[in-house]
């Protein structure tokens, strides 16, 4: 069992104990519409990636107009920016530089910190959602990341 996976059962066993406000999905398989309907269910998503430049995963999380609990790490800060609530992280912690970022060997989460995270977000979630869907319909949809690559290519 890989450390992040350790992770992600001990902070899953902690937040299910309240099931008021957890819910907890089988893994991921395959693309139906199962699926789409689980993650239009939820409320926010949990996002604990790091290093990643331009997560695709967050973006098609937003487009569902979810809140985001995750890292400020790598471009996940400037997708996210205020539509959710994103842990301080610090990718170079003590100049360390690896090739991939699964070769780094990631700080344990604060799971009482992410907890308070996410009971913060829930007591606000009318601000959350407001500032997810802004941010989603401004500058995330595929329109409006379509349109910008065809002036940058256009010059």
């Amino acid at each position: 069992m890989r450390r992040g996976d350790q992770t992600i059962g001990v902070l899953n066993f902690i937040l299910l104990k309240n099931k008021k406000i957890v819910t907890h999905f089988p893994k991921f398989d395959n693309f139906n519409s199962d699926i789409i309907k689980a993650i239009a269910s939820c409320h926010c998503a949990l996002f604990f990636s790091y290093r990643d430049t331009c997560p695709n995963a967050l973006i098609e999380l937003m487009s569902f107009h979810l809140p985001i609990i995750g890292l400020s790490s790598g471009g996940i800060p400037e997708i996210v920016k205020n539509a959710g609530i994103l842990y301080e992280w610090d990718d170079w912690k003590d100049g360390y530089f690896c090739a991939h970022r699964y070769e780094f060997n990631n700080k344990n989460l604060d799971f009482k910190k992410t907890y308070n995270h996410l009971i913060d977000l829930l007591n606000n979630y009318a601000f959350y959602k407001s500032n997810v869907c802004k941010r989603f319909e401004n500058e995330l949809s595929i329109d409006i990341i379509a349109n910008k690559y065809m002036k940058l290519l256009k010059g």
